[in-house]
């Protein structure tokens, strides 16, 4: 096996078990029936005839490049109508990305639930962002800011996207019934982590500033809470 930067499913790890890297599940969460997610997909074969059909949007050991990241893989059936906010990114790089989101950074963000039905991130904050453009930008940066850091060449994408994140989240402040919404929050709060996990504190702390006076707007971080818990999660962090 070539070396990964993690060697264990999400749910081995979280129970600090050892984990057998079995594709597309460890034995242990078979056995537990539960969502096994890697955070770098292990590089193992499948046992023969066990393999994925082609273009199912799992992800093959020659998807990765020697970091980890997903590289040449091909989405081919991930979103046919690209029924998403348009970016500047190409096509091909933004369905890579919406892959990490989903399947990756979404249980990254909330390791506390692993199933895909009820994880918020999947089934509270993605359907936001497709339809937030600023909400969508600052999703994707998320998983690219994640795979440029493995890949070590630069951060010419996630500039891009974090460029247009900013511009997009000024016209929505500028309008206070956009300002308030629940996007708009998690947008800027989420610029604030990612600033901050740049080492850029005092930009972190210009977004904190903010999305505290649109909590203010909001009546408070209860009555935040009772529309949107995940958000008010995220503002409280």
């Amino acid at each position: 096996m070539r070396q990964t930067l993690r060697r264990s499913c999400a749910a081995c790890a979280k129970s600090k078990h050892s984990c057998d890297l079995r594709t597309p599940r460890c034995s242990r969460c078979v056995k537990r029936k539960v969502l096994c997610v890697y955070a770098n997909e292990p590089l193992t074969a499948a046992p023969a005839g066990s393999g994925p059909a082609p273009g199912d949007g799992a992800t093959s050991p020659a998807a990765l490049d020697g970091s980890g990241a997903l590289t040449n893989y091909r989405f081919g059936s991930l979103d046919p109508f690209d029924s998403y906010p348009q970016t500047r990114l190409p096509r091909e790089q933004v369905q890579r990305l919406i892959h990490s989101f989903l399947h990756k950074i979404a249980f990254e963000y909330y390791p506390l639930d692993l199933s895909a039905t009820s994880n918020p991130f999947l089934v509270s904050w993605w359907p936001l962002a497709l339809g937030d453009p600023a909400l969508f930008h600052v999703s994707l940066q998320t998983a690219c800011l994640d795979e440029e850091l493995l890949a070590q060449k630069g951060f010419q994408s996630s500039e891009i996207l974090m460029a247009d994140s900013v511009a997009l989240l000024r016209r929505k402040v500028e309008d206070t019934s956009l300002a308030i919404q629940d996007g708009t929050m998690n947008s800027v709060i989420t610029l604030a982590a990612i600033e901050f996990g740049k080492g850029n504190t005092r930009v972190s702390d210009m977004h904190v500033d903010g999305v505290k006076k649109l909590v203010n707007m909001r009546g408070g971080i209860n009555s935040v809470r009772q529309t949107s818990p995940l958000t008010a999660r995220m503002v409280s962090w």
